[in-house]
């Protein structure tokens, strides 16, 4: 299915871009590590948005939504809004791009931050329906032994069930949820707020379009082909109708107008 493009103006904070744009404002962005993680975080400094991090030449890059640290502790948080059949290697790929950004050449192990992933997910990640999933590496012959790796990976889900949570975490995923803003809750009013400040800003609405645009544009193109070679191999090797082949696939009108022009154009090419 093509990709739908949202306006500006109807962006929310779930959304991915709306997301580093609220959460690169450090008042905000600590205060929602602290809801999260349940404790206190210090002063924190931040990478630029969307961090891109590359560890070697032939190895592969990662962009990190929103990556920041302080003296003891690196933070990723991510927003996802689609189900990743491999976000666990995802993560655990985040970490170590993490820890290689973080350790410079000459310094001890022992001076590597602690590593803190976080995945806010709109789709259930692991399909236990729970509103979240903390992951620590300990041993497996003895569980109360603390190797000390210093990591942490956590995915949160905003449908889950989150009867273990605070009130005030519970607030934050309904809002994540449903756009709810509680009165009574002052981080959440702050985001929202930032929300609706970001949406006002022109400046911002232009490279949003600069960004997605191109995006939309080429998965809509690669939607349209593998739709349009769908058809044509029903066609050809079934004998269907074009209007048979894109009932079976289940086509939209929109999604058969596209394939209909594009095959319509290639029978008009001259054959060789």
């Amino acid at each position: 299915m093509a990709n739908k493009y949202t306006p500006y103006e109807q962006l929310k904070f779930s959304d991915d871009y709306m997301f580093k744009s609220v959460m690169i404002r450090e008042n905000i962005c600590r205060r929602v590590l602290e809801r999260i993680l349940g404790e206190r975080v210090r002063e924190i400094k931040f990478h630029e948005a969307e961090k891109s991090v590359k560890n070697s030449l032939p190895g592969k890059g990662v962009r990190l939504d929103v990556y920041l640290w302080n003296d003891t502790t690196a933070y990723d948080i991510e927003m996802q809004t689609k189900a990743e059949l491999a976000i666990g290697r995802r993560a655990r790929y985040y970490q170590s791009s993490m820890d290689m950004d973080s350790l410079k050449s000459g310094e001890d192990y022992q001076q590597l931050k602690e590593g803190i992933v976080i995945f806010i997910c709109l789709e259930d990640p692991f399909q236990r329906g729970i509103s979240r999933y903390t992951f620590r590496e300990r041993c497996e012959e003895a569980q109360d032994l603390d190797p000390k790796i210093g990591t942490r990976k956590i995915f949160l889900y905003a449908n889950g069930n989150a009867d273990q949570e605070t009130e005030e975490m519970r607030r934050f995923l309904d809002y994540l949820r449903d756009g709810l803003v509680p009165e009574e809750d002052e981080l959440i009013r702050d985001i929202e707020d930032a929300v609706q400040f970001e949406r006002q800003d022109t400046r911002g609405k232009e490279i949003y379009r600069g960004v997605s645009m191109p995006i939309v544009d080429a998965e809509n193109r690669t939607t349209i082909r593998i739709n349009t070679q769908s058809i044509m191999h029903l066609m050809h090797a079934h004998g269907m109708t074009f209007d048979e082949a894109a009932d079976f696939l289940g086509l939209k009108k929109l999604d058969r107008e596209n394939c209909r022009t594009v095959i319509e154009k290639e029978e008009q090419q001259p054959s060789n």
